[in-house]
Order: structure tokens, then C-alpha cells, then sequence
């Protein structure tokens, strides 16, 4: 979950580069960006602390396979939408929407009910 967090943080960052002169909207684009930072420094410090603590725990929370091609299905096809030519708001809306109800918001309240 950790690079994922990563990956999503880096799209949202690129992404309010891209509406830069809609303030509002590069302003809440950034602050998705923060928030993935802060997940992915949240799933590290989990990571850390349960590879001290117990291996067996992280081999539970594994994402399975599907979940992952899901995942790197819907950021490769943000990905490719940010370096169009041009992209819509609602482009980003809908990405933002997929994206935040993704598999991997389940995954990531799960860890941190668990062990936030």
C-alpha cells in the first residue's frame, strides 16, 4: 500500500500543476496529494512497526493480485490522461471519484482501524 500511496500522491501533485491557473481546484488537488503523503508515511511506520513485531500479520494484509491490477489499471489510465494533451476538470473528477473508492481505500481504513 505504501508505493501506492506514493503513486497516487505524485498523480495528484502533477495533476495540480496542470490546473495551476484554477487556484480553487490546484489548491484541493494539493491537498489530496498531502493526504497520500500522509498515508504512505502511515503505512511505513505500520510496515515498520509489524515487520518488528509479528511477519504473519503483514502476510494477512497482502493485497491479492486482482486488487493490485485493478489499482495499477486505474493510475496507469490517470497517468496517461495528465500527460494528454488536455484534460477536463471532470476528467480529473471522475479519476479523483474511481480513485478514491478504489479497492484500496478498504485496504487502507482497515490498517488503520487495526493499527492506527
Amino acid at each position: 500500500l505504501e508505493a501506492k500511496e506514493r503513486l497516487a500522491g505524485s498523480l495528484y501533485t502533477k495533476a495540480a500543476l496542470i490546473f495551476s491557473n484554477d487556484k480553487e481546484f490546484s489548491s484541493f488537488l494539493s491537498q489530496l496529494a498531502k493526504d497520500e503523503k500522509l498515508h504512505e508515511y502511515f503505512m511505513s511506520i505500520v510496515s515498520e512497526n509489524l515487520t518488528k513485531v509479528n511477519k504473519q500479520i503483514l502476510r494477512d494484509i497482502v493485497l491479492d493480485e486482482k486488487t493490485i491490477n485493478t489499482v495499477d489499471s486505474l493510475f496507469g489510465k490517470f497517468y496517461n490522461l495528465l500527460n494528454q494533451d488536455t484534460v477536463s476538470k471532470k476528467q480529473m473528477i471522475e479519476y479523483i471519484v474511481r480513485a478514491e473508492f478504489s479497492e484500496l481505500n478498504p485496504a487502507f481504513l482497515y490498517i488503520a482501524g487495526t493499527f492506527g
